[in-house]
């Protein structure tokens, strides 16, 4: 009895040991399945690196091929950039006709009542400013050649007639044909009292855009309240 007990011992310890080594080899099995995958991954990773087009003398000729194309493109596009910009004298020209435009615009849009109140302004500015020359070429040939040939006959005729300071009440104008217009003003002195104004009729003819002549019946001097 004692036997059998020893045997059955050796038996139980026996098949631990077996079932130890069995374990161990499945271990080790697993291991080496790993190790496997890891290095046909790494495989496939460098094989994929050798797919790479190897960076030979040809491939630094086509990048530089490449880079010298989008170069090209990039200053054909800025030249034409540059050739649709405007030079800025060109741009001053430009506004400054626009603002021409701009300037004759209203002239021209004006309606026939207006054109010769603002022509009227300009031969009474003139006057007043001494500019003697410039109110002279507003007049018409004829009516110069009847009553003033030159210029200075024209300023002492102002002088005579106008007060240093004039400005003027607009009338009625009247339509006399072929674009000739009649109007009666009165002359007035804003410095004056109010009987420093004498009445006057101006006729005045336009011509295309904003050039007229024009020509004026001026009073006897007794009819005239100068101003002192």
């Amino acid at each position: 009895m004692k036997y059998l007990k020893i045997i059955i011992l050796s038996i139980i310890i026996i098949i631990i040991i077996i079932l130890a080594v069995i374990i161990n080899m499945l271990r080790n099995s697993d291991d080496e399945i790993s190790k496997t995958n890891t290095t046909g991954q790494t495989q496939t990773e460098e094989a994929v690196e050798d797919e790479e087009e190897p960076l030979t003398l040809q491939t630094l000729i086509n990048e530089q091929r490449n880079s010298n194309i989008i170069a090209e493109n990039n200053t054909t596009a800025t030249n034409t950039v540059s050739e649709n910009v405007t030079p800025e004298t060109n741009t001053e020209e430009i506004l400054n006709n626009i603002n021409e435009e701009d300037q004759d615009t209203p002239y021209e849009q004006a309606t026939v009542e207006d054109k010769v109140e603002i022509n009227i302004r300009k031969f009474i500015d003139a006057i007043n400013t001494k500019n003697y020359n410039t109110a002279y070429s507003y007049l018409a040939a004829s009516f110069k050649k009847s009553n003033m040939n030159t210029v200075e006959e024209f300023k002492k005729i102002a002088q005579k007639y106008f007060w240093e300071q004039n400005d003027f009440i607009m009338g009625d104008v009247e339509e006399l044909g072929n674009n000739i217009y009649r109007s009666e003003i009165v002359v007035t002195n804003p410095k004056g009292s109010y009987t420093d104004e004498m009445d006057m009729t101006v006729t005045m003819q336009l011509k295309e855009g904003q050039n007229f002549i024009m020509q004026f019946t001026r009073p006897e001097p007794t009819e005239i309240t100068k101003a002192p």
